[in-house]
């Protein structure tokens, strides 16, 4: 019976009751779609917009968010800080921290003459593809076809050794940290993989790190940030610690500085202002010297000829002291060197093999005085680079659009290159954005294991024995009303009152006694009879016709007859219930897959869902629950008149 009549629906009142009961309505499916929404845009979130409480993603038109969510995953792979030494910043140590990001430090370039700003990337992109492995490191820049995640070093490694990426699933990434003075590679077959991948990683997806901010740091430390104790120890006003004096391979005669006026534009598309030379104060090269001695990375270091003959002897000596190594058979015995390797004459770099590398960085550190060794500077290779390639300063500047007065004051255009990616790839950069971590889910649930053939295995024998059991049992109570049958279901009834944690101990005792553990059938066996189902199918069967079964038997059926040919073609809508619920069941079985699944590989989606939010940032976990709910959702969606009819029909009956 309808709440308002035909005739009440054509009066005032009738209509404002039926305007009031659609706003009602309508609100109720508002609120229900806003969490949902919510949840969508959730999985595109990481730490710079997961507070955001908006529905849609603000990247997809707000630049200072696009520029900052790109940036974030270009440089994850990059130890920390280098981000803003990159653009020169000593105010903030993550992205989540300038929200302004994209109109402080890329909008200027715009200002830039037409193709400088090309020229700067591709001078910088053509330095990279030759430069000296040591100081690069492997950026998730964009290319267009190419996905970073695709030519990782774990797939990288199992396309070259014609494996599974599971096979070099746990390879750890090598994080160089020159901000450690004595940082030394592993110098095992990990590094030698690092070597080569990095090696043919195009140009684009390698950053360039240079010596400049380990030098303003160093200078920060030492003076506490106190930049008028900078000023005062060196006798030159700095306008900053990251303007501050430039850092030179070789003991400078002048200090090359920028002017002293606050008021300078300064800023990556600002053109640099002029330098101004002052005698070097021994303050300024007490500070390069122990800079070099305590703070440069040993990695990038070497001794020159005249080092290795100067210090040979002294490095026998702390060899036989310091590293209990007395003569050139027990070097080779723990390093696997030959003497000439570096037993007879100290290493000019630092050798390759763990033990050897960590006496020379101590060696080294200790004993060598900073002016008989000799530096790898990038900044300074890159000037070369672009002299020889320009000719000139003045030609640089007419190509880059800049007003460089000293190749001193050169940076790597690392801030460029960003702008013109984030320029030029705007569309396929957002797209990757809105499906990054749907394909982080995707890759670990399909390629690096095997959830989804898990989970269809599962299903198929659950349903395989639940639509045998349990209607098979429904027919025994229902057909031939043996005594006791209120009994049985009050027992079986009984069993649903009862929490599931209660019967966790003894059912898995008994599947361990059944030598079930790791199987499948763990997973079906214990739940093939469902007390619910049966009470159902049991209640259905006993509103079929009895008619039926009389004239089958008259026309010579047997009980398989009946229950094949009339039983269960009558009871579709109800199995179809059971169905669903074991299919249900079966697909988001949790906690009897963590109990009796030791081996991983046999985990289901649910399973594997858990353990990707646990080690994963909350965008990929709320993208995993997304995957994992299309199932449940297509088969509401295209079995609900089937679910209606399950519902219905016993009602009727």
């Amino acid at each position: 019976m309808a709440i308002i009549s035909n005739i009440d629906r054509l009066n005032p009142k009738g209509r404002l009751a039926m305007l009031a009961i659609y706003a009602v309505l309508f609100t109720g499916a508002i609120s229900m779609l806003y969490p949902f929404l919510l949840m969508l845009r959730m999985t595109t979130a990481d730490p710079i917009d997961r507070a955001s409480i908006s529905i849609l993603p603000s990247y997809l038109w707000e630049e200072n968010l696009y520029a900052r969510k790109y940036l974030l995953g270009q440089y994850r792979l990059s130890p920390g800080r280098v981000l803003a030494s990159v653009y020169g910043a000593r105010d903030w140590t993550n992205l989540t921290q300038v929200e302004d990001f994209h109109d402080r430090y890329l909008a200027p370039f715009a200002a830039l003459p037409p193709g400088a700003l090309e020229t700067r990337v591709a001078d910088y992109e053509d330095f990279k593809a030759q430069a000296d492995l040591r100081y690069l490191h492997p950026l998730a820049a964009h290319l267009p076809g190419r996905s970073f995640e695709d030519f990782f070093i774990v797939n990288w490694l199992a396309r070259r050794d014609g494996v599974s990426p599971k096979v070099h699933q746990f390879f750890e990434p090598i994080r160089p940290d020159f901000a450690r003075r004595d940082w030394a590679p592993p110098f095992d077959e990990s590094w030698d993989n690092w070597q080569a991948w990095l090696s043919q990683l195009p140009p684009r997806q390698r950053l360039a790190l240079g010596a400049a901010p380990l030098w303003q740091a160093y200078l920060a430390d030492k003076y506490r940030d106190n930049l008028d104790a900078l000023r005062a120890a060196h006798g030159i006003a700095y306008p900053s610690f990251t303007d501050g004096p430039w850092f030179d391979a070789t003991p400078p005669d002048g200090a090359t500085v920028p002017p002293a006026d606050p008021a300078s534009p300064r800023g990556p598309g600002a053109p640099p202002v002029g330098p101004l030379t002052a005698p070097a104060s021994s303050a300024l090269l007490a500070d390069r010297d122990e800079f070099i001695k305590t703070r440069y990375p040993l990695f990038w270091q070497s001794l020159p000829p005249s080092s290795v003959e100067r210090h040979s002897t002294a490095w026998r000596a702390y060899l036989a002291e310091s590293a209990a190594v007395p003569d050139a058979a027990e070097w080779t015995r723990r390093t696997g060197l030959s003497p000439e390797a570096g037993y007879h004459h100290i290493p000019s770099r630092m050798p390759p093999e763990a033990a050897a590398a960590r006496w020379w960085c101590a060696f080294v550190g200790a004993q060598v005085p900073a002016a008989d060794r000799q530096l790898l500077v990038p900044e300074i290779e890159f000037a070369d680079f672009l002299r020889a390639r320009h000719g000139s300063l003045d030609a640089l500047n007419a190509a880059w659009g800049s007003a460089l007065p000293s190749w001193e004051l050169l940076r790597f255009p690392q801030p460029e290159a960003d702008h013109l990616v984030l320029r030029d790839h705007s569309v396929g950069i957002r797209w990757n954005l809105t499906t990054a971590n749907f394909r982080t889910v995707l890759k670990s649930l399909v390629l690096e294991g095997r959830a989804f053939t898990n989970t269809g295995i599962i299903l198929f024998l659950s349903i395989l024995t639940s639509l045998t059991i349990n209607p098979v049992a429904a027919y025994a109570l229902s057909r031939f009303r043996i005594r006791g049958t209120h009994k049985i279901l009050i027992f079986l009834l009984a069993t649903l009152a009862l929490p599931g944690e209660v019967a966790m101990v003894p059912g898995f005792l008994l599947v361990r006694d059944l030598q079930l553990i790791d199987t499948y059938w763990a997973l079906v066996l214990p739940t093939a009879a469902n007390a619910f189902s049966i009470f159902l199918l049991k209640g259905f069967f006993d509103s079929l016709p009895q008619e039926l079964y009389e004239a089958a038997l008259i026309d010579g059926a047997g009980e398989f007859t009946l229950f094949t040919r009339i039983t269960i073609p009558l009871s579709m809508p109800i199995l179809a219930v059971t169905l669903l619920g074991t299919v249900t069941y079966a697909y988001n079985v949790f906690m009897p897959a963590v109990m009796y699944l030791g081996d991983t590989n046999k985990w289901p989606i649910a399973t594997a869902i858990y353990r990707i939010s646990q080690i994963s940032s909350p965008g990929v976990s709320m993208a995993a629950l997304v995957v994992s709910s299309i199932f449940p959702l297509l088969v509401f969606v295209f079995c609900q008149r089937i679910i209606m009819r399950g519902i219905i029909l016993p009602s009727m009956k």
